[in-house]
């Protein structure tokens, strides 16, 4: 199951307690946004073939360099890096290109 980052944690707890500064709220939403589309992606997977094994949240460093992946999954020959983002508007793939809301996509 997935959890909370504890980042999250900390702006909810402060948000509750109505203790956020506009730029904590704005990182508060943003990070709440973000862990719901990372909790529907989860339940999309569980769709998956048996055959496939998922992992959430994983963490790698190589020096200074850390990156956060929020699910692999891997099946007998494959593995998918899933980045998963939680926006929202009319999206369309064209000419190789993203677009959302008629402009190209670039977030």
């Amino acid at each position: 199951m997935r959890q909370k980052s504890h980042d999250l944690q900390y702006l909810e707890t402060l948000y509750r307690r109505n203790g956020l500064t506009k730029l904590e709220e704005n990182e508060y939403w943003k990070l709440l946004k973000g862990y719901q589309g990372e909790v529907q992606f989860d339940k999309f997977c569980r769709y998956f073939n048996e055959d496939l094994t998922t992992m959430d949240d994983v963490t790698l460093q190589l020096g200074n360099s850390v990156t956060q992946i929020d699910k692999l999954i891997t099946g007998k020959d494959i593995l998918w890096l899933a980045d998963v983002k939680n926006y929202q508007g009319n999206y369309r793939y064209e000419n190789h290109c993203w677009t959302r809301n008629e402009s190209i996509f670039t977030e």
